[in-house]
């Protein structure tokens, strides 16, 4: 046993929307039930989390984060203001990952992220931003995480 697993950075934006507003405690159960199922999903293909959070600022100056570091304990998501229903939310993804190249993990994200949407009646998009290693999914992305 023993070789060393490559570390994966990865960040994307993520769109969910629905055809009715989601109150603030729907989209807070919403982003845990995404981060909970990426972590599986990661966990599943034998790779390590370093880190997988989340944030959207909301409108009225309010946000909501999320934050992952196991698969073993549950999704932290802090909903501060911005309360009110909402049809949309903008997320920002990050995913700090052991073990699993860009594109693989691109994959799991859209895959867990449209699995939750469909689940909770409502579609998403997802728009990987350029990677570290160079990979960015045949996206050309004018802003850039480095």
């Amino acid at each position: 046993m023993g070789g060393l697993l490559n570390f994966t950075p990865y960040a994307s934006h993520v769109h969910l929307s629905f055809s009715r507003e989601q109150s603030g405690a729907e989209w807070k159960k919403l982003i845990e039930c995404f981060l909970d199922e990426l972590g599986q999903k990661c966990a599943e293909e034998k790779s390590v989390i370093g880190h997988i959070k989340c944030l959207s600022r909301l409108p009225g100056g309010g946000y909501i984060r999320g934050s992952k570091v196991s698969p073993d304990y549950p999704a932290d998501v802090d909903l501060i203001t911005g309360t009110h229903p909402m049809k949309e939310m903008k997320l920002t993804l990050n995913v700090l990952v052991y073990g699993l190249c860009t594109s693989h993990l691109s994959q799991l994200v859209e895959k867990t992220a449209r699995e939750i949407a469909e689940s909770w009646r409502g579609e998403v998009k997802v728009y990987p931003v350029l990677s570290c290693d160079g990979e960015n999914n045949g996206h050309d992305n004018e802003h850039q995480h480095h």
